[in-house]
């Protein structure tokens, strides 16, 4: 009971019920360990917020950013993803981590087809109720990362670090409205992970547009650019 409380009370802010219970039978120090692993790190945040936010009161601004938060972090959920942070409207997820998932990079792209799908709702439901929203735009990169605890003594956080996360947030920030981003990478392994895929929220029909070699702040090399568009 003891350790289950603690995996809870570490875990929590990061991953779904689903994904402590499962986490109950490691061990703690491979769970906290920094590691180099091969895992699938997404970003999603919404168009337009700093002029949707201007005319609104510190009360507004927090509902706008908590109503998008909860259902980006739904999708993020429902695929047993780990949240990684918040930053005011961006929301950093991956997948593969804590506990391995073969089909990490399949798992992302989903939850970006889910997340577009959700966010266009949520987009209709709150203009009907005439309250702001804004599109959203997603960036996903599979490869390898540094995952685990970092910080100080007093205070950490789980987290991945390196070139796949700062690729995946320059695809994010790329992203227009509605749009999700990726890469050759993320492409290739999610077609290689079809047969082994254990979602419980069915993979749609996706459609894979090159949009050519692109310039990125802080990459040495133009990076070929997919855009993933759901069909169903």
């Amino acid at each position: 009971v003891t350790r289950l409380r603690w995996l809870e009370g570490t875990f929590s802010r990061y991953v779904s019920p689903a994904v402590i219970e499962q986490m109950h039978q490691a061990g703690a120090g491979d769970l906290m360990r920094m590691e180099r692993r091969v895992l699938t790190v997404l970003f999603v945040d919404m168009r337009g917020f700093t002029r949707l936010s201007q005319g609104l009161q510190p009360e507004g601004v927090g509902e706008l950013v908590n109503a998008f938060l909860a259902s980006m972090g739904a999708c993020i959920e429902a695929l047993d993803g780990t949240v990684d942070k918040y930053a005011g409207d961006n929301v950093m997820a991956f997948f593969g981590a804590p506990l391995e998932q073969p089909d990490h990079a399949l798992r992302a792209l989903v939850c970006a087809a889910e997340m577009q799908r959700a966010n266009a709702r949520w987009v209709a439901e709150r203009a009907a109720a005439g309250l702001p929203a804004g599109a959203c735009g997603v960036g996903i990169v599979t490869g390898p990362v540094v995952v685990g605890n970092i910080g100080t003594p007093s205070r950490v956080d789980y987290t991945a670090i390196g070139h796949t996360t700062n690729m995946a947030a320059r695809l994010c920030g790329a992203a227009g409205p509605g749009e999700i981003l990726t890469l050759q990478s993320t492409y290739e392994a999610a077609a290689e992970q079809k047969r082994l895929y254990r979602g419980v929220v069915p993979v749609p029909h996706l459609a894979f547009a090159p949009r050519g070699k692109q310039a990125f702040k802080n990459v040495a090399e133009l990076v070929e650019v997919i855009a993933v568009t759901r069909k169903d």
